[in-house]
């Protein structure tokens, strides 16, 4: 039996069945199949969706980014625009038929998604993770999904009828500065057990604490309403949250349900100062104060006088400290001194605003400073590669990879042998079936670097394939990670990767081509050689020109060396004055990379020396 209602008839019937009084229509996205809408997007809570990105010559390309501006222009049920996320959704055969992740199944904190043995898998399941903390996420693998019907379309999820059911408004993503922020929650136990007191409560904590405290969330107004608060922290606190609740059936509740792995987040405005170090120096050169720019927003408050400086320190102990310099309006100047080989530098920059107080970049001022290395960046070579005699040892190959010196372009990158995936007879990658292959360097033992350093892949790279989205699919993997999506091209490239986050690790890099499908793989394929990894330390070899102790530049530290030691204890711009061409840093006889009174012994166990 067909039933047909009208729109109106249906408009009733979903408000008298499920309280809905804004139904919107979309338009059908598939030519074929059963059109569910989670075919296209997934609705992973009241206020957020997860639409599925289509290839540009795809049939559901136009119709999703039709039905997505619709979607971008309403409003949830809480009187917010939808949160709307993307997940790439790229072919996984032949016929044109791309993957539906979207149609994935959320159950019980678990999220059950359609895995389809394409690359795109891994970033799929990454992007629920993503957009789910704290859900287990796993990967569902079947033959036979289709792009318009997956797991979800053939699974039913059996609810709980005595649900213990919670909703709340999270609070907006910034809120202004206040006392307390307000918190409403309904919880409503379906079983008719009563709701358990001491579990009604809101938790909180300022984002990246391991400490909660928590609020009671108390009988408000309306039916099964609550209310608490959580205090007011202060501008620029960014808070985590979440609600729970428990009934005398022995169920309980959270907001949300992976809390408190997951939890909602709000920021409170600062409109007061605001201080930054836009680009912090990372290596400083030897015996040469480096100025960097510091941005001081004043926002709503003044700036109070004096208060803006940069505060250091060379070797540990005590922050010493300089004014910033004014350039004109936001913009400010700091300047390290003159530093040597052997020192540490660490520095942070503050500002005091007249309501506010005081604000530091970094935020965490002398407890997290900013750092530095003296000296030079200097190259060294890890590993090269250039497969003049084949693969390396330790290196491995699989599907068409393999050293070659067939189906090159000159000029050659480097040599007359590389590595290629493709057929040297055709140089072509056309087997009459999908073809995927793995070219695997041996495991490179990668070593720690100290501030400033920096480990780089570099490789030659010559990609031709027919170059339509999602086929053909190129990359290097480190860890099972794409770190690099080599670009399309006639000619060799040369690619570089940052690899200085795995820093003090042993890893494996891996250079993987899927064809995807058997259909125009008639092009040269994926050429690859001079495969370095390149290791940049600072590298400091400056010798100062002073001896400590030698305060009047004599060459000899003696007792002519006492008046202008005595000058140097009195600052840096009154000994320079009086002894023009001499060095202030040549009365640091304690070697900790500042002049006071504690180098007075020092001092007198030098002279004569």
């Amino acid at each position: 039996t067909e039933c047909v209602l009208s729109g109106p008839a249906a408009d009733a019937l979903a408000g008298q069945y499920a309280g809905i009084d804004a139904y919107h229509v979309l338009n059908n996205t598939e030519n074929n199949g059963i059109q569910h809408i989670d075919c296209w997007f997934k609705l992973l809570d009241e206020e957020t969706l997860l639409v599925k990105r289509a290839p540009p010559w795809h049939e559901e390309y136009a119709r999703i980014e039709s039905n997505l501006a619709t979607l971008a222009g309403l409003t949830n049920s809480y009187g917010r625009p939808y949160r709307i996320l993307r997940i790439d959704c790229p072919p996984y055969n032949n016929a044109g038929r791309i993957a539906n992740y979207t149609n994935a199944l959320i159950l019980n904190r678990r999220v059950f998604v359609p895995v389809f043995d394409i690359p795109a898998d891994a970033a799929a399941l990454a992007a629920y993770r993503a957009a789910l903390p704290g859900y287990e996420v796993t990967g569902f693998a079947y033959a036979n999904w289709y792009y318009y019907d997956a797991l979800h379309c053939r699974t039913r999820a059996v609810f709980d009828r005595h649900m213990l059911h919670l909703t709340h408004r999270r609070l907006d993503a910034e809120v202004a500065p206040a006392v307390e922020h307000p918190i409403t929650v309904t919880a409503r136990a379906h079983s008719g057990a009563a709701l358990l007191p001491d579990a009604l409560r809101v938790w909180w904590r300022v984002a990246g604490a391991t400490a909660w405290s928590s609020a009671p969330l108390a009988a408000a107004g309306s039916p099964h309403e609550f209310a608490g608060a959580i205090p007011g922290p202060p501008p620029g606190t960014t808070i985590e949250y979440y609600v729970a609740a428990a009934d005398a059936s022995g169920r309980t509740e959270t907001l949300p349900r992976t809390a408190p792995a997951g939890t909602y987040r709000f920021t409170v405005r600062d409109t007061g100062l605001r201080i930054s170090v836009p680009a912090p120096p990372r290596v400083v050169p030897a015996w040469s104060p480096t100025t960097f720019a510091v941005t001081i927003d004043p926002g709503d408050e003044a700036l109070v006088p004096g208060t803006a400086r940069l505060h250091y320190r060379l070797r540990g102990g005590g922050f010493q400290h300089a004014p910033l310099v004014p350039l004109g309006g936001t913009s400010y100047a700091a300047t390290l001194p003159r530093l040597l080989c052997g020192d540490s530098p660490e520095y942070f920059v503050a500002a005091e605003g007249t309501r506010t107080g005081l604000k530091t970049a970094p935020a965490g001022g002398a407890a997290a400073p900013l750092a530095a290395s003296v000296g030079t960046l200097t190259p060294q070579t890890l590993r090269e590669e250039r497969f003049e005699s084949g693969l390396p040892a330790g290196w491995t190959a699989t599907g068409l990879w393999h050293a070659s010196t067939a189906c090159g372009v000159a000029p050659a990158c480097d040599g007359a042998r590389w590595a290629y995936y493709g057929r040297d007879s055709g140089c072509n990658y056309s087997t009459g079936a999908r073809t995927r292959g793995t070219l695997t360097a041996a495991a490179l033992a990668l070593p720690a670097v100290p501030v400033g350093g920096r480990i780089t892949l570099t490789y030659c790279s010559l990609l031709q394939t027919e170059n339509a989205w999602g086929y053909d699919v190129a990359g290097v993997y480190l860890g099972g990670g794409l770190i690099d999506t080599p670009a399309e091209s006639a000619t060799w490239q040369t690619r570089a990767v940052d690899l200085t986050v795995w820093a003090g690790q042993t890893v494996v890099l891996e250079w993987r081509f899927d064809s995807i499908d058997e259909n125009y793989n008639t092009t040269r394929g994926w050429l690859v050689d001079r495969v370095r990894v390149t290791v940049e330390e600072p590298v400091c070899a400056f010798v100062p020109p002073f001896t400590a102790g030698d305060t009047n530049c004599s060459g000899a530290v003696d007792f002519d060396d006492i008046d202008p030691f005595v000058a140097a204890l009195s600052g840096r711009e009154a000994y320079e004055a009086e002894y023009p061409g001499c060095y202030w840093e040549s009365a640091d006889c304690d070697g900790d990379r500042d002049v006071d009174f504690d180098d007075i012994d020092a001092f007198v166990g030098l002279i004569g020396s």
